[in-house]
């Protein structure tokens, strides 16, 4: 992550799943094709990379009314945060900006 950024927004969206990194290697592909076509996912990396979340890029928690919809890791505790969407070419003509996504997102 870019420590002069603030990316606490992070923390408001909905965590689908937790599990250790070992679990994420071996699994990845089976848990991404669940959240298919609509591919616009979080990975977050947390507590020394030894655990990983998929978390929504659309769906808000209610954390601020039910805690057992905050994410289980504190802000501090992440160590990398990876943006997966699909693009389609046919529809984005104007060039990827994935980037710009993920920033509007999390600022």
């Amino acid at each position: 992550m870019n420590a002069e950024k603030n990316y606490t927004r992070i923390m408001t969206y909905k965590v689908f799943e937790n599990m250790t990194t070992q679990e994420w290697t071996h699994n990845s592909i089976s848990k991404f094709t669940k959240y298919q076509p609509q591919l616009d996912v979080f990975l977050v990396q947390y507590n020394d990379l030894k655990r990983v979340a998929l978390v929504s890029g659309t769906e808000l928690n209610n954390c601020e009314t039910d805690e057992t919809d905050c994410p289980e890791y504190a802000y501090d505790d992440i160590n990398t945060i990876f943006y997966f969407m699909c693009w389609d070419k046919s529809k984005n003509k104007n060039g990827f900006y994935g980037d710009y996504i993920c920033e509007e997102k999390l600022t």
